[in-house]
């Protein structure tokens, strides 16, 4: 299977699953808030006051990265780490095996075949995380409204004081919306790296992209070790999630997993990519 067959898939995958997460923001939407929810019945009533029920539900607690409950949404952020690996661990792996590199490398040299190797798919695991979410921005701005949030009603996004940008949320939502997208760019492109660092010990493509995220979901379970120790979320699947984690955010603890992460697969990629005898 082509390379760009598999980037296309992961990110059509990707997009069904904001389109999940969007259909269930909508109904939720018209049927507490909307036409057919608490704003029907205030301008039946003629009260006042009816922009405070709008602060309850807008885009920034709507779209997929706040979105705790729809189904769309927990398996766009469970899923996201393998779609980001799958079409470059897959493609590396076949090359790394096939005999390709003993063509490619002598025309390009090591050097220059590793940069670019590394440089698109860490572009391209961090698109594919990164456009279904902004992706979902867009749709969800069609139907419901950008208004600031207010921290009065900050039951309604589980972002409190002592989360990573919680002033920042209130304060200046786009920019919160830029700093979180940026930051599940980077994982997306690290969770790519990953991949390509496994397929130095396996021969099998699967192989390659399955035993990483396997990894990963391990990482996750040992979440429950800081369980009413020190509330701080360690798991990189909720911590790719924005608004969505059971413990407080720390911002080095996001630092930490992406400098382990880019040290630990540099370092084997570029050890073992210049040592290995087929180059």
């Amino acid at each position: 299977m082509t390379g760009d067959v598999l980037v296309w898939s992961c990110l059509g995958i990707g997009m069904l699953f904001v389109l999940m997460s969007g259909w269930y923001t909508w109904r939720l939407y018209y049927s507490e808030i909307g036409s057919g929810g608490i704003l029907a019945r205030l301008e039946e009533s003629g009260a006042a006051g009816k922009e405070n029920p709008l602060v309850m539900q807008t885009l920034y607690n709507s779209w997929i990265g706040a979105d705790k409950q729809s189904m769309g949404a927990a398996m766009f952020y469970l899923a996201g780490p393998l779609l980001a690996m799958l079409p470059f661990g897959w493609r590396f792996s076949e090359e790394l095996h096939s005999g390709y590199l003993h063509v490619a490398v002598p025309l390009c040299g090591r050097s220059a075949y590793l940069g670019a190797k590394l440089t698109v798919s860490f572009l391209g695991g961090g698109m594919i995380l990164l456009l279904p979410q902004l992706f979902s921005i867009l749709l969800t701005a069609l139907y419901i409204p950008a208004i600031k949030p207010s921290v009065i009603y900050s039951l309604y996004t589980a972002l409190t004081h002592g989360d990573m940008f919680a002033g920042l949320f209130y304060a200046h939502p786009l920019g919160y919306l830029m700093a979180v997208l940026a930051i599940d760019f980077v994982f997306g492109g690290l969770f790519a790296w990953i991949s390509l660092a496994a397929a130095f010990f396996v021969r099998s493509c699967l192989v390659a992209v399955i035993v990483p995220y396997l990894l990963l979901l391990l990482a996750d379970s040992a979440k429950t070790c800081l369980y009413y120790i020190s509330y701080v979320e360690i798991s990189p699947l909720n911590l790719l999630h924005p608004m969505s984690a059971p413990n407080y955010v720390k911002g080095w603890v996001v630092a930490l997993w992406i400098v382990v992460l880019a040290v630990g697969t540099l370092s084997v990629i570029l050890v073992r990519g210049c040592r290995r005898e087929l180059f």
